[in-house]
């Protein structure tokens, strides 16, 4: 029983000193940038646009709520799939099975490869994806009645 919540006393002290931790750092400084930014697909905010912290913080709550809610429902998807895809078309009481062609193409990688190494062309030029939106919502710390977080200015 001790241990149990010396435990969770240690989780909490580690969790508020992160959490912080970050905050500090991102009131002192913004969050280091990399040498060479990748372009946004979407337009950023100027600085006179930007949203208040809070709201930030409010829609990231929000976005890491509906990831996981996706994430939940494409592993009950995938769940599902791993029978339906092992049954022979036809119909099963309410449930039809039907294998359709998609209408959506893509390009044949090893023919272009083909093609280019017939013709000398060298490599296949290739280009990076748009970059991927990367959440993370540190959590929110409730302190104990009566107790202080003292942070140096």
């Amino acid at each position: 029983m001790i241990r149990s919540t010396r435990h969770r006393a240690t989780e909490l002290a580690r969790r508020l000193l992160t959490t912080a931790a970050a905050r500090v750092l991102a009131a002192v400084q913004p969050a280091p940038t990399a040498a060479a930014p990748t372009k946004a697909s979407t337009p950023l905010f100027a600085e006179a646009e930007m949203p208040a912290v809070a709201e930030i913080e409010a829609t990231g709550d929000v976005h890491q709520a509906g990831a996981e809610a996706r994430r939940a429902g494409n592993r009950s998807v995938d769940r599902a799939k791993k029978l339906l895809e092992r049954l022979p078309d036809g119909v099963y009481g309410r449930v039809t099975i039907a294998r359709e062609e998609s209408s959506r193409m893509v390009v044949d990688l090893d023919a272009v490869a083909a093609t280019y190494r017939q013709h000398g062309l060298g490599e296949v030029p290739m280009r990076r994806c748009a970059p991927t939106l990367r959440v993370t919502v540190a959590p929110a710390v409730v302190l104990p009645a009566g107790v202080e977080l003292a942070v140096a200015a």
